[in-house]
Protein backbone atom coordinates (compact mmCIF):
# COMPACT_ATOMS: atom_id res chain seq x y z
CA UNK A 1 0.00 0.00 0.00
CA UNK A 2 3.03 2.27 0.22
CA UNK A 3 2.50 2.75 3.98
CA UNK A 4 6.14 2.25 4.91
CA UNK A 5 5.84 3.65 8.48
CA UNK A 6 2.99 1.21 9.14
CA UNK A 7 5.01 -1.68 7.72
CA UNK A 8 8.04 -0.74 9.81
CA UNK A 9 5.95 -0.46 12.97
CA UNK A 10 4.61 -4.00 12.53
CA UNK A 11 8.04 -5.42 11.69
CA UNK A 12 9.59 -3.63 14.66
CA UNK A 13 6.93 -4.97 17.01
CA UNK A 14 7.42 -8.50 15.67
CA UNK A 15 11.17 -8.24 16.23
CA UNK A 16 10.63 -6.94 19.76
CA UNK A 17 8.70 -10.13 20.46
CA UNK A 18 11.22 -12.34 18.65
CA UNK A 19 14.56 -10.75 17.68
CA UNK A 20 15.54 -13.95 15.86
CA UNK A 21 12.59 -13.86 13.44
CA UNK A 22 14.45 -14.02 10.12
CA UNK A 23 11.25 -13.58 8.09
CA UNK A 24 10.50 -10.30 9.87
CA UNK A 25 14.07 -9.13 9.33
CA UNK A 26 13.80 -9.79 5.59
CA UNK A 27 10.37 -8.13 5.44
CA UNK A 28 11.73 -5.05 7.19
CA UNK A 29 14.74 -5.02 4.88
CA UNK A 30 12.45 -4.95 1.84
CA UNK A 31 10.58 -2.00 3.36
CA UNK A 32 13.83 -0.15 3.97
CA UNK A 33 14.94 -0.93 0.42
CA UNK A 34 11.72 0.48 -1.04
CA UNK A 35 12.29 3.59 1.07
CA UNK A 36 15.80 3.91 -0.38
CA UNK A 37 17.49 3.25 2.98
CA UNK A 38 19.91 0.66 1.66
CA UNK A 39 22.28 0.57 4.68
CA UNK A 40 19.36 -0.26 7.00
CA UNK A 41 18.14 -2.91 4.56
CA UNK A 42 21.62 -4.39 4.40
CA UNK A 43 21.93 -4.53 8.19
CA UNK A 44 18.70 -6.53 8.49
CA UNK A 45 19.75 -8.93 5.73
CA UNK A 46 23.15 -9.43 7.35
CA UNK A 47 21.40 -10.33 10.62
CA UNK A 48 18.98 -12.68 8.82
CA UNK A 49 21.91 -14.47 7.17
CA UNK A 50 23.62 -14.83 10.55
CA UNK A 51 20.53 -16.80 11.56
CA UNK A 52 20.42 -18.82 8.33
CA UNK A 53 23.52 -18.36 6.20
CA UNK A 54 22.32 -20.52 3.30
CA UNK A 55 18.85 -19.10 2.75
CA UNK A 56 18.75 -18.53 -1.01
CA UNK A 57 15.94 -15.97 -0.90
CA UNK A 58 17.73 -13.82 1.67
CA UNK A 59 20.97 -14.03 -0.29
CA UNK A 60 19.14 -12.92 -3.44
CA UNK A 61 17.56 -10.04 -1.53
CA UNK A 62 20.95 -8.92 -0.26
CA UNK A 63 22.38 -9.26 -3.75
CA UNK A 64 19.64 -7.01 -5.10
CA UNK A 65 20.31 -4.49 -2.32
CA UNK A 66 24.02 -4.45 -3.15
CA UNK A 67 23.11 -3.94 -6.81
CA UNK A 68 21.01 -0.91 -5.96
CA UNK A 69 23.92 0.43 -3.89
CA UNK A 70 26.24 0.03 -6.89
CA UNK A 71 28.38 -2.62 -5.17
CA UNK A 72 28.34 -5.04 -8.09
CA UNK A 73 31.07 -7.43 -6.88
CA UNK A 74 29.21 -8.06 -3.60
CA UNK A 75 25.92 -8.31 -5.49
CA UNK A 76 27.31 -10.94 -7.85
CA UNK A 77 28.79 -12.93 -4.96
CA UNK A 78 25.40 -13.15 -3.23
CA UNK A 79 23.39 -13.78 -6.39
CA UNK A 80 25.81 -16.47 -7.55
CA UNK A 81 25.51 -18.20 -4.17
CA UNK A 82 21.72 -17.91 -4.21
CA UNK A 83 21.53 -19.42 -7.69
CA UNK A 84 23.91 -22.23 -6.71
CA UNK A 85 21.59 -23.09 -3.80
CA UNK A 86 18.36 -22.73 -5.80
CA UNK A 87 18.97 -22.61 -9.57
CA UNK A 88 15.26 -22.07 -10.28
CA UNK A 89 15.18 -18.55 -8.83
CA UNK A 90 14.08 -16.67 -11.94
CA UNK A 91 14.21 -13.23 -10.25
CA UNK A 92 17.79 -13.88 -9.10
CA UNK A 93 18.77 -14.65 -12.70
CA UNK A 94 17.07 -11.42 -13.81
CA UNK A 95 18.82 -9.37 -11.13
CA UNK A 96 22.19 -10.86 -12.03
CA UNK A 97 21.47 -10.28 -15.71
CA UNK A 98 20.89 -6.59 -14.99
CA UNK A 99 24.34 -6.34 -13.44
CA UNK A 100 25.90 -7.95 -16.50
CA UNK A 101 23.91 -5.58 -18.73
CA UNK A 102 25.05 -2.57 -16.71
CA UNK A 103 28.63 -3.80 -17.09
CA UNK A 104 28.16 -4.28 -20.86
CA UNK A 105 28.56 -8.07 -20.62
CA UNK A 106 25.76 -8.63 -23.12
CA UNK A 107 26.18 -12.37 -23.67
CA UNK A 108 26.11 -13.15 -19.95
CA UNK A 109 23.14 -10.83 -19.47
CA UNK A 110 21.17 -12.50 -22.25
CA UNK A 111 21.99 -15.94 -20.83
CA UNK A 112 20.53 -14.96 -17.47
CA UNK A 113 17.47 -13.29 -18.98
CA UNK A 114 16.86 -16.39 -21.09
CA UNK A 115 17.01 -18.60 -17.99
CA UNK A 116 14.61 -16.31 -16.15
CA UNK A 117 12.19 -16.45 -19.10
CA UNK A 118 12.49 -20.24 -19.34
CA UNK A 119 11.71 -20.61 -15.64
CA UNK A 120 8.75 -18.20 -15.55
CA UNK A 121 7.14 -19.26 -18.86
CA UNK A 122 5.71 -22.65 -17.76
CA UNK A 123 3.86 -21.05 -14.85
CA UNK A 124 2.50 -18.39 -17.21
CA UNK A 125 1.28 -21.06 -19.60
CA UNK A 126 -0.34 -22.92 -16.70
CA UNK A 127 -1.86 -19.84 -15.05
CA UNK A 128 -1.59 -16.52 -16.90
CA UNK A 129 -3.60 -14.90 -14.10
CA UNK A 130 -0.78 -15.39 -11.63
CA UNK A 131 -0.14 -11.68 -12.03
CA UNK A 132 3.12 -11.55 -10.09
CA UNK A 133 4.67 -14.16 -12.37
CA UNK A 134 3.15 -12.55 -15.47
CA UNK A 135 4.60 -9.13 -14.67
CA UNK A 136 7.95 -10.71 -13.80
CA UNK A 137 7.98 -12.51 -17.13
CA UNK A 138 7.15 -9.22 -18.86
CA UNK A 139 10.13 -7.39 -17.36
CA UNK A 140 12.42 -10.32 -18.20
CA UNK A 141 11.40 -9.96 -21.84
CA UNK A 142 11.80 -6.18 -21.62
CA UNK A 143 15.35 -6.50 -20.28
CA UNK A 144 16.18 -9.07 -22.95
CA UNK A 145 15.05 -6.68 -25.67
CA UNK A 146 11.94 -8.68 -26.61
CA UNK A 147 9.82 -5.55 -26.80
CA UNK A 148 6.79 -7.01 -28.56
CA UNK A 149 6.53 -9.89 -26.07
CA UNK A 150 6.96 -7.57 -23.10
CA UNK A 151 4.36 -5.04 -24.25
CA UNK A 152 1.94 -7.85 -25.05
CA UNK A 153 2.21 -9.29 -21.55
CA UNK A 154 1.79 -5.93 -19.83
CA UNK A 155 -1.13 -4.84 -21.99
CA UNK A 156 -2.92 -8.18 -21.76
CA UNK A 157 -2.59 -8.17 -17.97
CA UNK A 158 -4.05 -4.67 -17.82
CA UNK A 159 -7.24 -5.87 -19.48
CA UNK A 160 -7.95 -7.43 -16.07
CA UNK A 161 -8.44 -5.81 -12.66
CA UNK A 162 -5.02 -5.75 -10.97
CA UNK A 163 -4.65 -5.03 -7.23
CA UNK A 164 -3.21 -1.58 -6.50
CA UNK A 165 -0.50 -3.05 -4.28
CA UNK A 166 0.80 -5.24 -7.07
CA UNK A 167 0.71 -2.32 -9.51
CA UNK A 168 2.92 -0.37 -7.10
CA UNK A 169 5.38 -3.28 -6.96
CA UNK A 170 5.51 -3.54 -10.75
CA UNK A 171 6.06 0.21 -11.08
CA UNK A 172 8.87 -0.02 -8.51
CA UNK A 173 10.49 -2.76 -10.61
CA UNK A 174 10.32 -0.55 -13.70
CA UNK A 175 11.67 2.42 -11.74
CA UNK A 176 14.60 0.23 -10.73
CA UNK A 177 15.18 -0.73 -14.38
CA UNK A 178 14.89 2.89 -15.52
CA UNK A 179 17.34 3.99 -12.83
CA UNK A 180 20.04 2.11 -14.72
CA UNK A 181 18.63 2.56 -18.23
CA UNK A 182 16.85 5.95 -18.10
CA UNK A 183 16.64 6.35 -21.87
CA UNK A 184 14.81 3.07 -22.51
CA UNK A 185 11.73 4.32 -24.44
CA UNK A 186 9.52 1.25 -24.09
CA UNK A 187 10.11 0.99 -20.34
CA UNK A 188 9.01 4.63 -19.97
CA UNK A 189 5.84 4.04 -22.00
CA UNK A 190 4.93 0.92 -20.02
CA UNK A 191 5.67 2.61 -16.70
CA UNK A 192 3.37 5.51 -17.62
CA UNK A 193 0.65 3.06 -18.64
CA UNK A 194 0.86 1.28 -15.29
CA UNK A 195 0.90 4.55 -13.37
CA UNK A 196 -2.24 5.65 -15.21
CA UNK A 197 -3.98 2.40 -14.21
CA UNK A 198 -2.82 2.83 -10.60
CA UNK A 199 -4.15 6.39 -10.51
CA UNK A 200 -7.48 5.19 -11.88
CA UNK A 201 -7.61 2.33 -9.37
CA UNK A 202 -6.75 4.61 -6.44
CA UNK A 203 -9.40 7.15 -7.38
CA UNK A 204 -12.22 4.58 -7.40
Amino acid sequence: MGDYPGALADCNRTLELNPADAVALVSRSVTYRLMGDYPAALADLDRALELNKDDAGTLANRGETYRLMGDYPSALTDLNHAIELEPQQDWAHYSRGLIFLIQNHSEQAQADFSLAIQQASPLYEKNPEDWQNTFNLAIYHLAAGHIEEAEGLYRKALTHPIPAGLLREVINDLDDFLHFFPDHPQAKVIRDLLQQRLDETSSC
